[in-house]
């Protein structure tokens, strides 16, 4: 290689990072080298070299104006390529840059086949890359479903374009990037830079170069201009049908959203009143329980009034009852005091009268012995002129104490008689 500089032509549509990709490629990560875009309004219009060295390696990163330019000045863009690539001679890689998440239009496509006509197509078709831009660098779930789906698109483009057979094998390399610069995660910027010394590393194993073959006779003006106008034109009328029917749907919309505002408002004041009558009924029944609440309670009141007064009475009625049975009790104690009294007295009298009966019995008794001296005193005086006469003076002797016991002993029982009888007519009388 007499320059010893390997040229990489970077393509794609507008709006999808090549330029930022040449930035980062030569770690400017202000993306100060090449103003950047992410809309349709593409900022290269002319082929821009990027020079740098890197992997001890220098690289010459030309970067291109999209397709599908809003500009609508494609046919121009193509025209200022094949003019740079005629005085270029060779190139050595074409990557072609796409971004993640979109599909590759019909516009993308012609553009790719157009620039395969430029060269020899298997050689193109060698020396071609695809970097998918934009990537999550934390992909979820989905982001990797899609992933695959655009491997097997692009897989299905070149195929076509290419006329190649699917038995054939594709040996494009295909990567997934985000040259976007995150400023809060240093792994994140190091692991991307990873896979450009990886895409760097497979462009020089194609150290081959290719040369264009056919900058003169392509047919990028005149019926592809005039079917590149016409397209344009059907797109204009589409886009004004539609933005006619969009117009037409938003007035429809609008009538319908005020139909349906209006539905509302009825709706509402219905609700209103209904809210209101609720609330009405709500408020006559609470004023309903509220006076029978205050009717409870005045009953309540008047029966604890009524409780009230019968336990006062009740009490008064005992604390009567208790003062009855202790006048009763002191009553009672009193007449056992009295029957104690009159027992004391009975018992007293009972043996006054016992005592009596004691001394009239002795009395008797000796009454009866002095008879019998006397009598015998009298039988044997004839007898025993002595003996007879002493017999009698021992009788009369004995006797008077007989007669003075038994004349005690008689009253003593007819006091006691006399008493107990006073004593029943006394308790008869209580």
């Amino acid at each position: 290689m007499i320059d010893n500089k390997y040229r990489v032509l970077v393509v794609g549509p507008t709006g999808v990072g090549k330029s930022q990709l040449c930035n980062y490629v030569q770690r400017d990560f202000t993306n100060s080298i090449n103003a950047v875009s992410d809309s349709f309004d593409s900022c290269t219009k002319d082929p821009r070299s990027n020079e740098f060295e890197r992997i001890e390696t220098k690289f010459d990163f030309i970067d291109t104006a999209g397709n599908s330019d809003s500009d609508d000045d494609d046919i121009e863009n193509l025209k200022k390529l094949i003019d740079y690539l005629q005085e270029l001679k060779k190139i050595h890689y074409i990557i072609l840059v796409l971004k993640f998440g979109e599909k590759i239009n019909k516009e993308t496509r012609e553009y790719l086949e157009t620039l395969g006509k430029m060269f020899n197509e298997i050689e193109f078709f060698r020396h071609l890359c695809i970097v998918f831009t934009k990537f999550p660098n934390y992909p979820k779930e989905e982001d990797l479903k899609t992933k695959d789906k655009h491997t097997l698109e692009i897989n299905k483009v070149l195929r076509k374009i290419f006329k190649l057979k699917d038995s054939e094998q594709l040996g494009n390399d295909i990567y997934f990037i985000d040259t976007r610069i995150d400023k809060e995660d240093e792994k994140v910027n190091q692991k991307n830079q990873k896979i450009i010394d990886i895409i760097l590393k497979q462009i020089l194993l194609n150290n081959i170069s290719i040369n264009p073959i056919n900058t003169e006779n392509l047919d990028i003006t005149g019926k592809s201009a005039k079917l590149r106008k016409e397209k344009e034109l059907e797109i204009y009328r589409k886009k004004l049908e539609e933005e006619i029917r969009k117009k037409e749907m938003a007035e429809k919309e609008a009538i319908e959203a005020k139909k349906r505002e209006e539905e509302y408002k009825k709706e509402m004041e219905k609700k209103k009143k209904e809210m209101e009558k609720a609330n009405e009924r709500e408020k006559q029944k609470m004023e309903k329980e509220y006076k029978q609440l205050l009717r409870k309670r005045e009953d309540d009141k008047k029966k604890y009034e009524a409780e009230r007064k019968a336990r006062e009475e009740e009490n008064e009625r005992i604390i009567k009852l208790k003062k009855d049975l202790d006048k009763k009790k002191k009553e009672i104690d009193e007449e056992k005091k009295q029957n104690q009294i009159i027992c004391d007295k009975l018992e007293t009298l009972a043996k006054q009268s016992e005592d009596g009966r004691f001394l009239s019995k002795i009395g008797a008794i000796n009454i009866l012995g002095s008879v019998g001296l006397g009598i015998l005193g009298g039988l044997l005086t004839p007898f025993c002129p002595v003996a007879g006469p002493a017999l009698i003076g021992v009788a009369i002797g004995s006797g008077v104490p007989g007669v003075v016991n038994t004349s005690v002993g008689i009253g003593k029982c007819i006091d006691a008689e006399i008493q107990k009888s006073n004593l029943k007519k006394d308790k008869n009388n209580e």
